[in-house]
């Protein structure tokens, strides 16, 4: 009687049976916009600590091109909500417990929230919500499920270590374990917001899995990195900025405002539009072109731009400046595609981009002060990670993969589909996967500056 209480008083609203229309007081674009040949800026590097040590992020969503925009706030002094939840000095366990009729309406309705017990170590939590997640990685209850964890959806209030919304990733589209943890690491520490991650032990019932956990964009999250962390945050999924899809974006947090949007895509509507001169009002333009660099590098090719209809893109409207910023999400595809066009971008913030002098330049430049970092980061954080796992995990041990990727390429300056697939050849499904990561990482400038349509450093 308890459950079906609890699901009868949560049961989401009604959804609207058609998307809103654009508010009468946007200002439309009408006059076509024109421009004299730009002077392109000079961009340095900046000298102040990125938090690479770390993996955490700093609190500035400056890119490391042009040091802070002005609109993120620095991290408070001390402890930070999450510091020991995402630490990694010793394994952690999470038990959930759910009882039968719980279970059931998850295999029905995965997306509805139930509620369940929640331990990790000391803390214990008699009524939390739990629901499954997940577009293209996501599994059914009785295989691999990912999770979310609302701690204060029965109980106002309820938090650990200062959060109250978590998730737990499957990682089945990684075999790997490693690509989301690494993208996400590398974002955060350039400058562009995006989660925390750990891995972590989650108990149901008999069964035991090994996951992901992950900050929940939520305000908490937000407040992290911005000054203001209540502005308006939609999630990009199956769409374009467009005038008609605008309205289809995926409210997630904040005001429903989509005024932004809809001025972002008449912008766009408009012919000779430079996003640098003409969208810089409401598109932070210089944190896009490093979100797009950094997407480049590290291969996130299954996300707006470079996928459309676009997804695993978030937006959040600062409310400090009116601006979008661009958030990573999904990014556990990345580190695969060592081949695909950079600068081959079809979704409209990408072409606008690459065609606008000013902003393809911050994008190149960032670029190669983004493959700078990975060079020098990713390939120890990929042996320690997949060491990590190994040691608490007991995962498959693939160094041996790694080391014949490392002696390809310090032998002869590249790593050829041939000599990779050598080396792959005789590999479990598991570290020939690991090899091609590290292909990825240590090949990667070898094959930037081979590619056409990628100005040169």
């Amino acid at each position: 009687m308890l459950i079906a209480l609890l699901l009868v008083a949560c049961a989401p609203e009604p959804e609207e049976a058609s998307p809103p229309t654009a508010p009468a007081d946007t200002p439309p674009v009408t006059e076509p916009v024109t421009h004299p040949d730009p002077t392109l800026p000079i961009l340095t590097l900046p000298t102040a600590d990125t938090g690479a040590s770390t993996g955490r992020a700093t609190g500035d969503t400056g890119t490391p091109l042009t040091g802070s925009t002005g609109d993120t706030a620095e991290p408070e002094p001390g402890p930070q909500p999450g510091d020991e939840l995402f630490a990694d000095e010793a394994t952690k366990r999470f038990v959930l417990g759910l009882d039968d009729t719980a279970r059931d309406i998850l295999r029905a309705t995965p997306d509805v929230w139930v509620p369940a017990s929640l331990t990790v170590g000391s803390d214990s939590f008699a009524l939390v919500g739990v629901r499954l997640k997940g577009n293209g990685s996501f599994q059914p209850f009785d295989d691999k499920p990912s999770w979310k964890v609302d701690l204060d959806h029965y109980v106002e209030g309820q938090e650990i270590d200062g959060l109250d919304d978590l998730v737990l990733d499957n990682m089945s589209l990684d075999a790997t374990w490693m690509r989301a943890h690494l993208a996400n690491e590398l974002y955060s520490e350039l400058g562009v917001p995006a989660p925390r991650s750990s891995w972590v032990t989650v108990v149901e019932g008999d069964r035991e899995m090994v996951v992901l956990l992950s900050e929940d964009k939520d305000g908490r999250f937000l407040n992290r990195w911005y000054e203001d962390g209540d502005g308006p945050l939609y999630e990009l999924f199956d769409v374009d900025i467009t005038t008609d899809q605008v309205p289809y974006l995926d409210h997630d947090g904040g005001p429903a405002d989509l005024s932004a949007f809809f001025e972002l895509a008449a912008l766009l509507d408009q012919p000779d539009m430079r996003l640098s001169a003409d969208a810089g009002h409401v598109l932070d333009v210089e944190q896009f072109a490093h979100y797009l660099a950094i997407s480049s590098v590290v291969g996130q090719f299954d996300a707006y731009p470079y996928s459309v209809p676009g997804d695993d893109v978030y937006l959040y409207v600062d409310p400090t400046d009116g601006r979008i910023d661009i958030l990573p999400h999904g990014v556990d595809e990345t580190f695969t595609d060592r081949y695909r066009p950079v600068d081959f971008t079809v979704g409209r913030l990408g072409t606008a981009c690459i065609a606008d002098p000013v902003c393809e330049q911050w994008w190149a430049e960032g670029l190669w002060a983004t493959l700078d970092h990975v060079q020098a980061e990713v390939l120890p954080r990929l042996r320690a990670d997949h060491a990590r796992l190994v040691d608490a995990y007991g995962v498959e041990d693939c160094t041996a993969g790694i080391d014949s990727v490392q002696a390809e390429y310090d032998l002869s300056g590249a790593v050829s589909d041939a000599a990779l697939l050598a080396i792959q050849d005789g590999l479990s499904p598991t570290c020939s996967t690991v090899a091609h990561v590290a292909a990825f990482v240590i090949d990667r400038r070898t094959q930037l500056e081979g590619m056409p349509g990628v100005p040169p450093p």
